[in-house]
């Protein structure tokens, strides 16, 4: 049995959620530090997950 970090143990930073209504118009977006360092740290908790399984 392999110990893997957990990905819910991810940092998710200051992340921003937006909802808008039918009224409401999305002019241009940016992205973030914050965001890009959540999506980096994201994508190398799911690898280093995914190496942790084994097939056979």
């Amino acid at each position: 049995m392999t110990n893997c970090d957990d990905i819910d143990n991810v940092n998710e930073g200051d992340s921003a959620y937006v909802t808008t209504t039918a009224a409401e118009y999305i002019q241009y977006i940016e992205t973030t530090n914050e965001w890009s360092q959540w999506r980096d740290e994201l994508a190398e908790a799911m690898l280093q997950n995914d190496s942790c399984i084994t097939l056979g």
